[in-house]
This record gives structure tokens, C-alpha cells and sequence, in this order.
């Protein structure tokens, strides 16, 4: 066989899963080798596929984190365009703060949605400023999403200031600007007051993150992340070794504090006005 036909063959069988119904939910999960098993290549033809899914009485969607990026990415943009949620598959961890000291857990989150009413509130003439000046540039979009997982695995879109131009996918003057003074990140506020995110927690992890996370570290998929964290500023997932990360989360975790939070969060505000670490 011709290695551009075995290349198209492993990618075939990248994309193939097997879908169960289980209490109004669509599991995906990875084929079997049962002959009475049915499969389906779930990247062909994406408009039929969503069209169906749209149908489908599920009310929501859970997918094992082992069929892959690509195939996680699929699945997302498809429940995306028909509004039905979409969920890792992850064991449960039983030392969740929410679990552990709910009631101290439910009152950081009122009081962070809160204050991400207010600074969205106090920065939208900063945003309306920048998105001008952006779409100004290119006539390009204004922000680029990226799917995050959320709590107990939910997956999210997180939005950003777009920072490259579209003709040329380099950064631009305005982009680096906004990377440098961080204020790219000025429309996560919008995930904070939805609840998508924290504005202190774990590392908000990218699908292609996601599924390279070890399996004994998977219950730590199903923390609520935050825009900043008991990481330093600088953490950065290509520099540094997944399984340290994954191992500070854990322990951040199992450790967590409403006091910890709290010291975490002026810490990184001084960060940010004394410029120390980059992020």
C-alpha cells in the first residue's frame, strides 16, 4: 500500500467512534472491535452531521478525551452550531472545593462574577476602543475563541483580542501591544460573568492540552479554571512539563482555601503593576 493510502487510513480510523444513549445523553466513545458495534467517521460531511445532531432528542453530549484533538474540536463546533452542551468524559474527584466547602466556594464565585460585572462595566469604553482599532487594521474579526475545558469537564469557548493580522498571520502592532500590557485577554470578562470561568483557579486547558493531560490526572479536568492562578504568571504549557502542571493543579485542588484565592489574586495584581512575569 502507498504511504499516502496508509497515511489516509490511520487518519480514517482516527475518526471513527462509537455513539451509546445513556439518560438523554450522546456518549462518544472510542470503536470497538465488536463485529455487532456500529462506527461512525464522525468528520464526514459536517453539515449532514450537525443536522442530525440538531434532531437528535439528546440533551447533551459527552465524548472521551481519547479520540483526539481533532475529533474533540469536531464535536465541539458541532454542539457549538446546534446549542446542545458538550462534556469530557472524566472521572469524578471527590475533593473539588465545591464538594469539600461548598458554602465558601459558592460565595468566591458570587463575589468574582460580581467583580466581573463591574470591571467588564468599567472597561467596555476600553474594549469598544480596542475593537475599533482592530477591525480598523484588516477588516478582519474582532476576537479569536479557543475551546477551554470547564467545570466537570463542560466544554467552553473562551474569547480573546485577536492579535494577527489575517493577511499576513503576523502580530501586529496594536496585537503585541495587547499581549504585552495582557489586556488582550479583556473579553475573558464576558466567561467570568457567565460562569465559564473564575477569574482565580486552575489552568484553563485547551482541548489539544486536554487530551495530552495523563490519566491519573484527569479528575483535575473537572475544576473550574480561572483566569489567574496559584501559577506563576509566566507558566506556559509548551516550557514546561505537563505532568508538573498537572501535579500543582492537583495539589491547589486538594489544598484550596478561600484565603489561598485571595492571597493568589493580590499577588498577581501586584504582578501586574510592577510588570513582573509575562503570561
Amino acid at each position: 500500500m502507498p504511504d499516502s493510502q496508509a497515511s489516509a487510513g490511520v487518519v480514517a480510523d482516527q475518526t471513527l467512534c462509537r455513539l451509546l444513549w445513556r439518560q438523554g445523553r450522546l456518549w462518544v466513545v472510542p470503536p470497538s472491535t465488536s463485529p455487532y458495534q456500529i462506527a461512525l467517521p464522525a468528520l464526514a460531511q459536517p453539515e449532514w452531521f450537525q443536522s442530525c445532531l440538531d434532531r437528535s432528542k439528546a440533551e447533551a453530549v459527552v465524548i472521551d478525551p481519547c479520540l483526539g484533538s481533532e475529533v474533540v474540536s469536531f464535536w465541539a463546533q458541532a454542539c457549538h452550531q446546534t446549542g446542545k452542551p458538550l462534556y469530557l468524559r472524566l472521572p469524578t474527584m471527590r475533593t473539588l472545593p465545591v464538594k469539600q466547602n461548598a458554602w465558601a466556594w459558592h460565595t468566591k464565585c458570587i463575589l468574582e462574577r460580581i467583580i466581573g460585572l463591574v470591571l467588564l462595566v468599567l472597561f467596555s469604553p476600553a474594549i469598544l476602543l480596542f475593537a475599533i482599532g482592530l477591525n480598523l487594521q484588516d477588516g478582519g474579526p474582532v476576537y479569536q475563541y479557543s475551546w477551554c475545558i470547564g467545570q466537570r469537564g463542560r466544554v467552553f469557548r473562551m474569547a480573546q483580542f485577536r492579535r494577527t493580522s489575517i493577511k499576513t498571520g503576523q502580530t501586529t502592532r496594536l496585537g503585541l501591544w495587547l499581549e504585552f500590557t495582557r489586556l488582550d485577554r479583556l473579553p475573558r470578562l464576558v466567561n467570568l460573568v457567565r460562569g465559564d470561568i473564575t477569574l482565580i483557579g486552575t489552568k484553563p486547558w485547551l482541548i489539544d492540552e486536554a487530551v495530552r493531560v495523563p490519566a491519573e490526572f484527569h479528575t483535575c479536568l473537572n475544576a473550574l479554571p480561572g483566569i489567574i492562578g496559584p501559577r506563576p504568571m509566566g507558566l506556559n504549557m509548551p516550557t514546561l512539563d505537563i505532568q508538573g502542571i498537572c501535579q500543582r493543579e492537583r495539589t491547589y485542588i486538594e489544598t484550596w482555601t478561600l484565603w489561598r484565592d485571595s492571597r493568589a489574586g493580590l499577588l498577581a495584581l501586584a504582578q501586574v503593576f510592577t510588570g513582573s512575569g509575562t503570561n
